[in-house]
């Protein structure tokens, strides 16, 4: 059976936010909600984390802070608790061996907007 806790972060800085959602790492298939193992993406200058476990997905939009510009800042999102915002969720992790994990990069059909 797949663990059951998952810690994904990243060191991140930008000069601009992009309008809409910019992936900063994630593992996806395409670009459906659905479509997501897991992400952390900047939406509309907020951290957002999504997640899937027993085959569904939970999106969580953290309220605050915004992110800065031109700082370099530590993100991280933990299944299993959070600091910053919380969403009940349960269950085994999805996994799938054989979907690449994308660096900066939106998912095959998406626009690429990340600076």
């Amino acid at each position: 059976m797949p663990g059951g806790e998952l810690t994904i972060a990243a060191w991140i800085k930008s000069n601009t936010w992009a309008t809409g959602d910019v992936r900063i790492i994630s593992k996806v298939t395409g670009t459906a909600e659905n479509d997501h193992y897991w992400m952390i993406s900047e939406r509309d200058n907020l951290l957002r984390f999504r997640l899937k476990t027993n085959g569904a997905n939970t999106t969580l939009l953290a309220g605050g802070p915004t992110l800065p510009l031109n700082d370099w800042v530590h993100v991280a999102a933990v299944y299993d608790g959070a600091e910053v915002a919380r969403a009940s969720k349960s269950g085994p992790l999805s996994t799938a061996p054989t979907v690449a994990i994308h660096l900066a990069q939106s998912p095959v059909g998406a626009p690429n907007s990340y600076n």
